[in-house]
């Protein structure tokens, strides 16, 4: 269709990311970076959170696409424990009320979202919801199908 895949559309939308964001770099350090290299100051712990960023993405793209609801809430519930407990090892974190509030309204939120929906209404999953995130039928892109998310 005229939208293509979702890959296509993951490659396009990271190609104009890149261009803009190469743009970007030209405009605040294009001398410097002329001169010593694209790569100059990348250290080992540079590049560890460059590997990092790429696996999330990765990760996530897989969770969203092959997990259900309750896989998704316990793996929300583990990033910020885990997430947490890294802070607090590598960096002295030390979780104040207004953090540890969050966190719970957070996991909260997971837990109702993601609960069977009953006809009492609330959480996620129904097929208004589930059709949305689908998208479009084959052969249709987001501008050109009826497809419209109710709300």
């Amino acid at each position: 269709g005229p939208g293509g895949s979702i890959w296509v559309r993951n490659v396009q939308l990271g190609a104009v990311g890149t261009a803009v964001g190469l743009a970007a770099m030209a405009l605040a350090e294009g001398p410097s970076v002329a001169a010593l290299g694209f790569f100059y100051g990348y250290s080992p712990a540079v590049w560890a959170v460059v590997v990092n960023q790429a696996a999330g993405g990765l990760l996530v793209a897989v969770v969203v696409r092959y997990a259900d609801n309750i896989l998704k809430g316990f793996a929300t519930a583990l990033s910020i424990v885990a997430s947490t407990a890294a802070s607090a090892q590598l960096f002295g974190f030390k979780p104040r009320a207004p953090f540890l509030a969050g966190t719970a309204m957070v996991l909260a939120a997971v837990y109702l979202y993601g609960r069977p929906r009953g006809d009492g209404g609330g959480g996620g999953g129904g097929r208004e919801e589930e059709a949305y995130f689908r998208g479009p039928e084959p052969g249709q892109s987001y501008l050109t199908s009826s497809h419209k998310y109710a709300g």
